[in-house]
């Protein structure tokens, strides 16, 4: 199956960008993952020089779990340097900061671990370098584009699970439990419906 939708907000019929949209298994459950999706490229981070990164939000799929083990994906986060000086990082994800140190023309790859809420991505070289990164252990999530709408292929079917929401601004669009839900098989669709 697949799952599309659109992210409106409620009072102005609005879409909404940039909103995480991403399924939770019940809990004690790994999602199935097929072979398509046990494969994925490396994120790479190109640091800008002294400006704001073009980008708030990355989704970072670096491993998935099957039986119980960690199998990983291939996909690596890494930043590279940009070409004049170094630049130091505080990421901060379940009440622990880590530091990171980009030297120039230098790449640095960063191991995190799946969490409900993103780690946040802090430069002290420059205050406007700040992201938000999800890291997820399957690959069903997905970023809303700029009119609002979503789509995740390969959507695992027949049971339920819980959709959930996310958003810089806001938080949770769905509340911190979701919306539970069965999806069948061929195209959902679902349109997630917030207040700005």
């Amino acid at each position: 199956g697949s799952l599309s939708g659109m992210v409106i907000d409620s009072k102005t019929r609005k879409p909404i960008p940039n909103v995480v949209v991403f399924l939770e298994p019940p809990k004690g459950v790994h999602f199935p993952i097929s072979e398509q999706d046990k494969r994925r490229p490396d994120l790479v981070v190109q640091l800008p020089q002294g400006g704001a990164f073009d980008f708030s939000i990355l989704l970072h799929y670096p491993h998935f779990v099957v039986n119980n083990l960690e199998a990983p994906t291939g996909q690596r986060l890494i930043l590279l340097g940009d070409s004049h000086q170094d630049h130091a990082f505080t990421l901060v994800s379940k009440g622990a900061n880590t530091s990171a140190i980009v030297g120039a023309r230098e790449k640095v790859t960063l191991n995190l671990r799946p969490s409900r809420l993103p780690t946040i991505m802090e430069s002290s070289t420059y205050p406007e370098l700040k992201a938000k990164i999800y890291v997820f252990d399957h690959p069903y999530h997905t970023l809303s584009d700029k009119d609002g709408r979503f789509h995740m292929p390969r959507v695992p079917t027949g049971s339920t699970i819980t959709l959930m929401a996310w958003r810089e601004d806001v938080g949770w669009l769905l509340t911190r439990s979701g919306r539970p839900l069965t999806l069948q098989a061929g195209q959902d669709l679902v349109d997630i419906e917030a207040t700005e």
